[in-house]
C-alpha cells in the first residue's frame, strides 16, 4: 500500500486527518489525550485542532502558511534601493556600503542617477551581512554579475 504524503512537509497530518481527528473526539466522544495517542500527536495538537474546527469549520482544518504575517525589521525599500544603486553605480563593496549607510551622509552616486538628490541622509541601522544578502537577493553580489560579459571589471594591470 502506497504511503500517503502531508500536503505541507512539516505537518503530522494532512486535512483528512485533521478532520478524522477532530471526528473521533466530537461525535466518537473519545478523550482528547486518547485521540493523541491514537494520531501520535500531542494534547495540544489536537486541543488546536478541534478549536480551530469549532470556530472556522472545515476550511480551519486546511494548511496555512508558515510565513509572518509581518516582519517589522524588514529592510525598507527605500535602503534597498541605495544599496543597489551604490554597488551598480559605483562598484562599492558590501562592508563599504554598510560603512556608508551607517554613517549617513550624501551618496555620491551620479547626477543623473535618481536617487541622486544631493540631500543628506540619515544613518541606517543595517548589518554589513543584510547589505551582502541584499547583493546577492539582487543578484549582483560578485563584481562580475555587474556586466553581461561577466568581466571582472578589476583593472588590465593583473
Amino acid at each position: 500500500m502506497a504511503q500517503a504524503t502531508a500536503v505541507h512537509p512539516n505537518s503530522a497530518l494532512t486535512p483528512t486527518g485533521r478532520a478524522q481527528m477532530v471526528d473521533r473526539h466530537l461525535i466518537d466522544g473519545a478523550p482528547i489525550a486518547h485521540v493523541a495517542r491514537e494520531f501520535r500527536v500531542s494534547w495540544d495538537t489536537v486541543k488546536k485542532w478541534v478549536t480551530r474546527f469549532l470556530d472556522q469549520g472545515e476550511p480551519g482544518l486546511a494548511d496555512r502558511p508558515s510565513t509572518p504575517w509581518e516582519s517589522p525589521t524588514t529592510t525598507e525599500a527605500c535602503v534597498v534601493a541605495r544599496i543597489e544603486a551604490l554597488r551598480r553605480e559605483l562598484k562599492w563593496s558590501a562592508t563599504r556600503i554598510h560603512h556608508h549607510l551607517a554613517a549617513g551622509g550624501v551618496d555620491p552616486l551620479p547626477e543623473q542617477h535618481e536617487l541622486a538628490t544631493g540631500q543628506v541622509h540619515d544613518p541606517v541601522a543595517i548589518g554589513a551581512r543584510t547589505v551582502g544578502r541584499w547583493l546577492h537577493r539582487l543578484g549582483i553580489s560578485r563584481l562580475r554579475y555587474l556586466t553581461p560579459a561577466g568581466d571582472t571589471l578589476r583593472g588590465d594591470d593583473q
